[in-house]
């Protein structure tokens, strides 16, 4: 019976007893394939096949080619979708650095409060003072 490499593929283990298989391996190109016995990889499995023992077990391995690329692109476009947002992030105590930059410009517009009513009470007085002075030309 003559193996074919679509039926090498459909087991894992094979027998280096089992010389219809064997031979099916030894008409491949070497380049397509490699195996191993005992989890070892045997380089020259071609020739060192005849002095395995006959209950080896080997299992043979289908090199795959490479595909058409594309996958260093994939990561890179991870990369760019990347959150730069750092005001989402927790400080040590737990608190998102949002609140705390909020709360620190709060704190500013309250002691800036003062101020404000000065400037406020000063455009009033400003305000009047011209309307005052217009009265007064005019009379």
């Amino acid at each position: 019976m003559v193996f074919s490499v679509a039926d090498l593929s459909k087991r894992s283990f094979y027998s280096v007893g089992e010389r219809n298989v064997v031979e099916t391996i030894l008409t491949l190109d070497p380049a397509i394939y490699f195996c191993s016995v005992d989890g070892e990889i045997i380089p020259d499995f071609c020739e060192r096949v005849r002095d395995l023992p006959n209950d080896a077990l080997f299992q043979i391995h289908f090199r795959l080619l490479g595909g058409k690329g594309g996958f260093g692109s994939l990561l890179r476009s991870f990369r760019v979708n990347k959150s730069t947002n750092q005001l989402m992030c927790r400080d040590l105590n737990g608190r998102r650095l949002a609140s705390i930059d909020e709360e620190q410009k709060l704190r500013k517009w309250i002691e800036r409060a003062a101020e404000r009513e000065k400037e406020k009470i000063a455009k009033r007085l400003v305000g009047l003072c011209v309307v005052l002075w217009v009265d007064l030309v005019l009379l």
